[in-house]
């Protein structure tokens, strides 16, 4: 009977030298060494073998949340994606470009997780440009605030609902309706201003958060005083909104307005005006009288194949082709 108890002794401390990866573990650290590796830190009093063994538990411990933050992990809590470059313009499909002022989708905004205990994520749009000058009200944008700690992304063309649905119980406001604004800092296509914005993301220490005040301004501004930490990633716009009717508007410099305002001008029988699409899209290259006699197929095959310049017509629809060929046969 002793020896079987002896055998059955032996067995549980192998197995716990095999657990506690192998090193001789004296009774009086086997705890606090325990503690110290599933935190991912080790005691400078520990010994090699009893370090080595945190060292073991500690490293798988950070890649098993590799995707936090660097206060909590080893990746850092950042943007992971977006349609565009940090630094670069944002497309003009995300913008006021060609639209009623304001109007623009959300672009997909993916982050990685936030630090440790990060329980919901805000995210807000903000034209810095104008945050940093004089009178920086206008320069707050877009918010939504109580996203789940389980979603990391804004989708595209997020709905217009105050809770959209797919945000699970996330809650946007803009400034001027419960959408997302998009960048709009021209006042019209013949007046380019560029300014620069930032969507940034924000990781809280609670499951749902009040921010303080009434205006987008103040809620923002709520956020960067109480969140655990924030990433955020930069674009550049130019965008303008729609013109006034019969104004042409020429090719904008910067490709964050790519999509001129003028190429979705319609002529009076409702279609694409050739005209207004042939002044800002080929004028600057061509005259009519050289163009003369070039069909619609023409046209398209010398898009196709041409470089350079040439790329931003590649987003002309067949209809719009077709509208610029008419208007070169026309006398």
């Amino acid at each position: 009977m002793k020896k079987t108890l002896l055998a059955v002794s032996v067995a549980l401390m192998s197995a716990a030298m095999v657990g506690c990866g192998g090193g001789e573990v004296s009774s009086s650290s086997s705890s606090s060494s325990s503690s110290s590796s599933s935190s991912g830190r080790t005691s400078s009093s520990s010994s090699s073998s009893s370090s080595s063994s945190s060292s073991s538990s500690s490293s798988s411990s950070s890649s098993s949340s590799s995707s936090s933050s660097s206060s909590g992990g080893l990746t850092a809590f950042q943007v992971s994606s977006a349609p565009f470059g940090d630094g670069s313009a944002i497309p003009a499909e995300y913008t006021c470009e060609g639209k009623n002022f304001g109007d623009g989708i959300s672009p997909e905004i993916h982050w990685t997780d936030g630090p440790t205990g990060t329980m919901s994520y805000a995210v807000a749009f903000k034209d810095t440009t104008i945050i940093n000058s004089a009178n920086p009200t206008n320069g707050y944008h877009w918010l939504m605030w109580n996203i789940p700690e389980s979603i990391n992304v804004v989708p595209k063309s997020l709905s217009t609902e105050a809770k959209p649905p797919v945000m699970g119980g996330a809650t946007q406001k803009s400034a001027i309706a419960n959408k997302f604004f998009g960048p709009c800092p021209s006042t019209s296509c013949t007046a380019r201003k560029k300014d620069t914005y930032s969507f940034t993301v924000y990781a809280l220490g609670s499951l749902t958060v009040t921010p303080s005040g009434s205006t987008v301004q103040q809620q923002i501004q709520w956020l960067e005083q109480n969140a655990l930490k924030k990433t955020e990633v930069v674009g550049t716009s130019d965008a303008a909104p729609k013109p006034p009717t019969g104004t042409i508007c020429p090719g904008s410099s910067s490709s964050s307005s790519s999509s001129s305002s003028s190429s979705s001008s319609s002529s009076s029988s409702g279609g694409p005006n050739g005209s207004a699409l042939f002044a800002s899209k080929c004028s600057s290259c061509h005259t009519k009288a050289s163009r003369a006699g070039k069909t619609a197929a023409q046209i398209k095959t010398a898009i196709n194949n041409g470089t350079g310049g040439m790329g931003s017509l590649r987003t002309l629809t067949d209809a719009e082709i077709n509208a610029i060929a008419a208007f070169i046969k026309q006398p």
